[in-house]
């Protein structure tokens, strides 16, 4: 039986109860005969029951008015309901839509920027063979000649054929070793998928006139990276450097400035690497070239310093410099044109942080954080590994690693 059953049942038999109650005191107090006063208490018994049927009836019709007010209430809601999610669908989509062609104006900007690079270098005839025929003579080469000849064109193939890779080195806090900056490197792989360091080509591309083009190709495979990461691990920077041939080039620093200058996630997520040499004989026109970035949020690191004296603090705060580095055995032994102890404090007083380089030992990383170093990289906390493909750098924390290698 249903709930409602035994609710009648029960006030039936709470209603009988009263009418019996109500004829024993009609029989008790009033002196009545028994059957008056059973038909009395049949009455009040069957009154009882009316009351209890009406107070039911007027209970239920307050609640389904109650449940009336509320579906009117509520109704407007449910009808705006489908309106509101169309609404936020579409601009959704929209949002999506307008990122997406962002990215394309983007990825078609920098295909632009390579391809004029290419299109320059090819009509120099840089992508040409080299003159003489030294890989083909014969007995009239020498090893170191067509070593060379090899070199080049691997150079060659591997730019033709997108086989410059990205590489990624962690730069760490110290002392804890947590990584908290990327340094991207370029590597070269040949048609057997072998792995070819700056050391073995550099040289060759310098000669050949492709190492700006080696610097765009890197730069913008860590814009991609960085555009993979997207928000995750905020306040994590790539550095990316720039040859001194790059920072002379007007034309390829002009339409840099131009393409990152509508970029607004990059400033705070990529910096640009320079030698200390480089950075020094500078002409005027090209650090003006290079504060356009700094002006667009753009931070700068000096990579290779050896005299911090010789720095000129002018142009460092002109191109937003935060970042020196310094090579671990130039810090730890060579006069470095300030107190050692306090240099670290000093520049980060400054604003700027000290990273020591080329860090391969524990004892070293214990010497350079004794004398009060933030920041290192080396091979001690992590050797360069590929960042082609991935959608974050490596684990946050690095560990020791193997000496370095080829």
């Amino acid at each position: 039986m249903h709930q409602r059953s035994y609710k009648t049942i029960v006030a039936l038999a709470v209603c009988a109860v009263a009418g019996a109650l109500v004829a024993l005191a009609a029989m008790a107090l009033a002196g009545l005969e028994m059957g008056r006063a059973i038909l009395v208490g049949v009455l009040a018994g069957a009154l009882a029951y009316v009351l209890r049927l009406m107070s039911s009836i007027f209970g239920e019709r307050g609640r389904m008015i109650a449940w009336v007010t509320e579906q009117d209430r509520t109704l407007p809601e449910l009808t705006e309901r489908p309106l509101r999610m169309e609404q936020n669908v579409t601009a959704l989509i929209s949002e999506l839509t307008a990122e997406q062609a962002r990215k394309t104006a983007a990825l078609t900007a920098e295909l632009g920027l390579l391809r004029t690079m290419m299109e320059r270098l090819a009509s120099e005839g840089r992508f040409g063979a080299r003159g003489g025929a030294a890989g083909a003579s014969g007995d009239g080469a020498g090893e170191g000649e067509r070593a060379a000849t090899d070199i080049a064109a691997l150079l060659r193939s591997a730019l033709r054929e997108s086989r410059v890779d990205l590489y990624l080195q962690p730069i760490v806090r110290l002392p804890n070793r947590k990584v908290v900056h990327y340094e991207a490197l370029s590597r070269l792989r040949d048609e057997e998928g072998r792995v070819f360091t700056p050391s073995d080509y550099l040289g060759e591309a310098a000669e050949a006139g492709l190492v700006s083009l080696l610097d765009n190709l890197l730069l913008f495979r860590s814009i991609n990276l960085i555009r993979k990461l997207g928000p995750r691990r905020p306040g994590v920077r790539l550095f990316c450097n720039m040859s001194a041939a790059s920072l002379a080039d007007e034309t390829f620093m002009t339409e840099l400035a131009e393409f990152l200058g509508q970029q607004p996630e990059l400033p705070g997520r990529l910096v640009f690497e320079v030698a200390a040499g480089d950075l020094e004989w500078l002409p005027e026109s090209a650090v003006e070239r290079l504060e356009t970035l700094a002006r667009l949020g753009f931070a700068f690191s000096v990579d290779n310093v050896t005299d911090v004296s010789a720095l000129d603090s002018t142009r460092l705060a002109r191109l937003n410099v935060r970042f020196l580095k310094m090579d671990a055995a130039v810090f730890l032994n060579a006069p470095i044109g300030a107190p050692r102890e306090t240099l670290a404090e000093t520049l980060e007083h400054q604003g700027v942080t000290l990273i020591i380089t080329r860090i391969e030992t524990d004892r070293t990383a214990a010497e350079v954080v004794e004398l009060g170093a933030a920041c290192g990289q080396g091979y001690l906390f992590g050797a360069p590994r590929p960042g082609r493909g991935v959608a974050a750098p490596p684990p946050d924390v690095a560990s020791a690693s193997s000496a370095p290698g080829a």
